[in-house]
């Protein structure tokens, strides 16, 4: 169960067009990505993405539900505490969604709900602290350049970078 839905109402998406819902997604003090590997249609053997993916059919047609089923997925977060709208991109065939999804995780809730170690589909999940979540991680190539792109053009980028500024 959600807690809060916040930020622009999301706009539904169009019946009979294509969409994918990803999510920027806050643990207390650290940011979670997924990283997968030797997928031949991102040409490179090892990227990072935000958590996300394509409507399914039990989505009925809803980026929100398709976001908070692929986060469910790919890392084990079935309750995140707040999910927030940030944007809504046409990517010429198909249209995308941006979500910002924060967690709060007590000590016994860690115990009893810990992130998966890998995704349903293989990806692995990794976190790390959010000052080191746009810079190189581990050897690892940034985020995939249209997920970097979207970050920066949404302001999200800017955002967690000035944080970290008035926190320092």
């Amino acid at each position: 169960m959600v807690g809060t839905l916040s930020g622009p109402e999301c706009p539904s998406a169009l019946a009979g067009r294509s969409y994918s819902s990803v999510a920027l997604i806050f643990l207390p003090r650290q940011l979670l990505f997924v990283m997968v590997h030797d997928d031949p249609e991102k040409r490179g053997t090892v990227y990072r993405k935000l958590p996300g993916g394509n409507v399914d059919p039990c989505d009925k047609n809803d980026p929100f539900k398709t976001v908070i089923r692929e986060v469910a997925e790919e890392t084990g977060i079935v309750d995140p505490d707040t999910v927030t709208f940030r944007s809504k991109e046409d990517k010429g065939d198909y249209d995308r969604y941006l979500f910002l999804v924060v967690k709060h995780y007590s000590g016994e809730e860690w115990k009893q709900n810990p992130l998966k170690k890998v995704g349903d589909e293989g990806e692995i999940v990794v976190t790390c602290p959010v000052e080191n979540f746009f810079s190189r991680v581990d050897g690892l190539p940034d985020l995939l350049p249209n997920h970097d792109d979207l970050l920066y053009r949404v302001g999200v980028k800017k955002e967690i970078q000035d944080t970290l500024k008035k926190s320092a």
